[in-house]
């Protein structure tokens, strides 16, 4: 007596050879990324066959995702050790209202004073684009320059 079901490394497999041509047409430094995505899917082979999904393809997606977030937590440890040694305030970082201070005054965050001049380059831009109109839109005439 042989299996019923085909074993997830050899549905895995299918799926990789279903994507061959994507893989063949995707530009050459995309593939070992591509490839990676695999790579990823048969190190959790063993997890995906208790699983036995009626779609593979949703146990390969799930892997992906899990080394994904496993690589975001690591990436996001190395990016703390960092910023403790920069003395950054983690809380900080994380919070909205941090950044977006850090992104609207960056020379208030270096602690060298205030910046030359009463206007930011934000709002530069902000009057530029009021001036012109919408930055997605190209000019018409008789638009607001003629």
């Amino acid at each position: 007596m042989g299996r019923t079901n085909p074993t997830f490394r050899d549905r895995l497999s299918g799926i990789e050879r279903e994507f061959a041509d994507y893989r063949r047409a995707l530009r050459r430094r995309d593939r070992p990324h591509f490839d990676r995505l695999f790579a990823h899917a048969r190190a959790h082979a063993d997890a995906c066959s208790y699983l036995n999904h009626d779609a593979p393809l949703a146990a390969v997606l799930f892997s992906v995702a899990l080394e994904q977030e496993a690589r975001l937590a690591a990436l996001d440890a190395r990016l703390g050790a960092l910023e403790a040694e920069a003395g950054i305030d983690p809380d900080e970082r994380r919070s909205v209202d941090g950044a977006q201070a850090r992104l609207e005054r960056p020379w208030t965050a270096t602690g060298d004073g205030e910046r030359g001049g009463d206007r930011d380059a934000a709002s530069a831009v902000g009057d530029d684009l009021d001036r012109s109109g919408s930055a997605d839109e190209p000019d018409r005439p008789g638009g607001p320059d003629g």
